[in-house]
């Protein structure tokens, strides 16, 4: 499978789930593994097209706005804001649910490599006994993904 076969099945599955739909008014979904975004939604689509629950991790911090201050004549100013960094740090980027086990996918694209959190998680991860793959692009990931429901013998909806 590549991805415009997942382009083809996210079309599909799209008839299936909205009929009343016109052709003419459907668009295809475009997936890239150009990116690490691209990738990680190209993941996260065809395992749940196929049956199983993924989902991306988020696990970046969020800002918080500092107070409003109005002074004596009427005037507001924002005071300084905070930044909360995240809680789950070296969490990978897609978690990934198949036949009551789960499976841990790190997207790294090009140069990029795995922060020391990341290291630290990835080695808890397998410690545990779980599975924890990093993937660079769609093939490799198609081909781990083949590895794990032949192996596991996970039994996976028809999508082809």
């Amino acid at each position: 499978m590549n991805l415009v076969d997942l382009s083809n099945l996210h079309y599909a599955d799209q008839c299936v789930k909205h009929p009343s739909v016109p052709d003419y008014a459907r668009t295809r979904k475009k997936y890239s593994d150009k990116t690490a975004n691209g990738l990680t939604t190209a993941i996260v689509d065809f395992c749940n097209l196929s049956g199983h629950f993924a989902q991306r991790t988020g696990n970046e911090g969020r800002y918080r706005p500092g107070q409003v201050v109005t002074d004596v004549i009427g005037r507001q100013r924002q005071m300084k804001g905070t930044w909360l960094p995240g809680h789950n740090n070296g969490a990978a980027d897609v978690s990934l649910t198949m036949a009551g086990r789960i499976y841990f996918i790190e997207v790294k694209i090009g140069k990029d490599r795995q922060r020391e959190d990341q290291v630290t998680f990835m080695n808890k991860v397998r410690n545990a006994g779980g599975v924890y793959e990093i993937v660079k692009t769609w093939e490799e990931f198609y081909r781990w993904y083949l590895h794990w429901t032949m192996k596991d013998k996970i039994k996976v909806n028809k999508i082809c």
